[in-house]
């Protein structure tokens, strides 16, 4: 008996279109862009004028009815306004917004974005709410730079800004300062302080609902 007949070797053909077919697709994968990364954009209060603030002037700003964003590193194209699936970042160098007062107000707006950052030393800066703005994805970050401050207000939700049980990192070597309930509604998820050299000051003088675990690295 011939066996070498009987159990002859498949044909390769298909294993090498199919390899072919799955090469091609994890190229593709590989080279197609973030499409689902958010954008960061930078505060611009002074318009088209070089940098993004006149030196003088109190800062209002928020996240989608003010034209006060730019992708421009330089400042110098028109901003315009925000969306809530972006990254806000006030400050492209530490000297921007020396001294200044910021007023960011995330509204009643359903955030998606993951990183909130104030990268500007010698700032204060007062995050500001209405209704139930939200963190609407996790994990998120909110940094402050040394030397700055950022003022939690917000009281719309059990007292504070609604962390909708999304872990949260609060980074950077400044200070935040909780004047509402600190991490209102954040139930369990984890809560982050990556804070070397930095503060978090908890001057609430509310009740609130959170039952948080708090992680200190």
């Amino acid at each position: 008996m011939n066996l070498t007949s009987q159990f002859q070797k498949p044909p390769r053909r298909p294993w090498r279109t199919l390899n072919l077919f799955a090469g091609t697709l994890l190229a593709a994968l590989f080279l197609a862009p973030a499409a689902f990364a958010a954008t960061t954009v930078l505060l611009d209060a002074n318009g088209t004028d070089p940098g993004f603030w006149d030196g003088v002037s109190a800062v209002n700003c928020d996240v989608t009815s003010t034209t006060t964003w730019t992708t421009n590193i330089t400042g110098v194209t028109a901003p315009t306004a925000g969306a809530v699936g972006d990254n806000f970042q006030i400050g492209y160098q530490v000297s921007d917004f020396n001294g200044a007062v910021i007023t960011f107000s995330t509204l009643a707006a359903t955030l998606t974005g993951t990183n909130y950052s104030i990268i500007a030393t010698n700032a204060t800066v007062t995050w500001a709410s209405s209704g139930n703005a939200h963190f609407n994805t996790s994990p998120v970050t909110v940094s402050v730079a040394a030397g700055s401050t950022l003022l939690w207000i917000s009281t719309a939700n059990n007292n504070g800004f609604n962390f909708n049980n999304k872990a949260t990192t609060f980074a950077g070597g400044g200070t935040m300062n909780f004047q509402d309930a600190f991490c209102a509604n954040a139930q369990g998820a984890a809560m982050v302080m990556n804070m070397p050299g930095g503060t978090n000051q908890l001057n609430q003088t509310k009740t609130s609902n959170w039952g948080l675990r708090l992680a200190l690295p």
